[in-house]
């Protein structure tokens, strides 16, 4: 089959591509850099999805940085209109993919302490619950296309080329662990390995497929940020 995938060259997204090879499948990248090979990723006209038979749509601005006005709308920008446009290509297709595979993030329950969540949790509050539930509205537009869509709400990513720690390789403990503990240090930090997160995208990209479990990414399990 014929994937399409957003964010293709990205840490998760190169793991998704280099998957589905693996597996026989033919991948299509979308990408805003117009002088890459593939198709344009764009968040103001209909992407082209012609041709495929599944779509994994992972691109989106980084949660990294310090969030300001400006950074903030972006974040929530590129995954709302990206998606937007993503569906609208769908719609235009002449024959449309059969499955739409879209990131979300467990930032939709919002922080619940020490409450154990699962995808029958209600959805949370805060800026990154906000985000992760718009995103995923304009996905589930899909679905009156014809399109199963199955969306993955990803924890945290880590992987040997990089991930959630990419970059601090080489760098003091005090140092990494400062880069880490966001909080306090005892907080839930609920961990992906990345070749899980890869397999399950491509498993969840592959026609007449059921997941059985709609929403999670989840994951090597919950750690405090102290013993991450």
């Amino acid at each position: 089959m014929k994937i399409g995938i957003t964010g293709g060259t990205g840490f998760i997204g190169n793991m998704v591509r280099r998957a589905a090879l693996t597996k026989g499948d033919e991948v299509l990248l979308f990408s805003r850099r117009q002088k890459m090979e593939g198709r344009l990723f764009s968040v103001t006209h209909p992407l082209d999805v012609s041709g495929c038979d599944g779509l994994v749509h992972l691109a989106g601005e980084s949660i990294i940085g310090l969030w300001t006005r400006e950074k903030r709308r972006k974040i929530m920008d590129s995954r709302v209109e990206g998606t937007r446009r993503l569906v609208e290509g769908i719609a235009a297709a002449e024959v449309r993919p059969k499955v739409l595979v879209s990131a979300s993030a467990i930032g939709y329950y919002g922080d619940t302490g020490e409450v154990i969540t699962d995808e029958d949790a209600p959805p949370g509050t805060g800026f990154l619950a906000e985000v992760a539930q718009t995103w995923e509205a304009e996905a589930l537009k899909a679905e009156s296309l014809g399109v199963r869509v199955v969306l993955l709400r990803i924890g945290f990513v880590l992987g040997r080329e990089g991930g959630a720690v990419a970059g601090k390789e080489g760098l003091g403990d005090g140092l990494l662990l400062s880069v880490l503990a966001l909080g306090g240090g005892a907080e839930d930090v609920h961990v992906v390995a990345a070749e899980h997160g890869g397999g399950v995208r491509v498993l969840a990209a592959g026609v007449g497929v059921d997941l059985g479990v709609k929403h999670e990414d989840l994951d090597v399990g919950a750690v405090l940020q102290n013993h991450l």
